[in-house]
């Protein structure tokens, strides 16, 4: 989970953690781009409030790159509501939800889990990332990572990383790998 914004996280991030999630926080939504190529998150959550940036521009760079589900923190009116106009601006630019700025951190975990189910990267058997202490995989991108640095991989050498980290603790027999 990638969180963008200068809005205090550490909520946020520290209930993201404990169910699993690994989360990045950065201060402005100007890397948002950057930081989503580089780290190709399941999810990104973008504070509108951010004066640094635009955050409909910034859904937009997204949601060119790919699918990664998209939820916009946005001010709320004097009714704690985020307007009409504001959620369909949201929408049109990218984001797949649009909740109000000050989400509570349990708030937000459901939102994440709910645009996680909806999204392809969220759906059971779609190509996750695999990631096996050190090693990190991505089947759809055929990249793999060891601590963090890309690993140069011939086709061959990552489906065979591949299969060795399905089930770590196995020994697999050549015949096996060769078939």
């Amino acid at each position: 989970v990638l969180l963008c914004g200068p809005v205090s996280w550490g909520e946020h991030r520290d209930a993201l953690t404990a169910a699993g999630h690994r989360v990045t926080v950065i201060g402005s939504i100007l890397g948002a781009v950057d930081q989503c190529r580089a780290l190709r998150p399941a999810v990104v959550v973008l504070d509108a409030g951010d004066p640094s940036g635009d955050v409909h521009d910034t859904c937009r760079r997204l949601r060119a790159m790919g699918s990664v589900p998209i939820i916009v923190a946005a001010r709320t009116g004097p009714d704690g509501m985020v307007d009409d106009a504001t959620q369909l601006m949201c929408f049109a630019a990218g984001a797949d939800d649009v909740v109000a700025g000050g989400v509570s951190p349990r708030v937000l975990r459901a939102r994440i889990g709910a645009v996680l189910r909806r999204s392809v990267a969220g759906q059971p058997g779609a190509a996750r990332p695999r990631v096996v202490g050190p090693f990190e995989l991505d089947p759809e991108t055929r990249v793999a990572t060891l601590a963090g640095t890309p690993l140069d991989l011939t086709r061959i050498e990552f489906d065979l990383l591949g299969i060795l980290l399905e089930q770590p603790t196995r020994v697999v027999p050549r015949d096996e790998l060769v078939s």
